[in-house]
């Protein structure tokens, strides 16, 4: 159990940075681009980008749990043959 615990949080970890990481990054270079080019000061994709990474963790994490836990109950069949 312990073992699936500590997977399973490492799942949960690296699937939130690897999600919300680009789309921060993303977010930050449109705004920086708008406050050199158009000299735009109002900053909106990094206000953008908190529901849009919500957004994402509601599709991307409920499928990368789903893809954990087949895996792990995989292994320990395999484990036990």
């Amino acid at each position: 159990m312990n073992q699936f615990l500590r997977g399973f949080f490492k799942t949960i970890v690296w699937t939130s940075i690897l999600t919300i990481a680009p789309i921060m990054l993303l977010t930050l270079a449109g705004d920086i681009y708008e406050y050199i080019v158009n000299n735009n000061t109002q900053f909106n994709g990094l206000f953008w980008a908190y529901p849009l990474s919500l957004m994402a963790l509601l599709f991307t994490l409920p499928f990368a749990l789903l893809v954990f836990i087949v895996n792990w109950f995989a292994d320990r069949k395999k484990q036990h043959t």
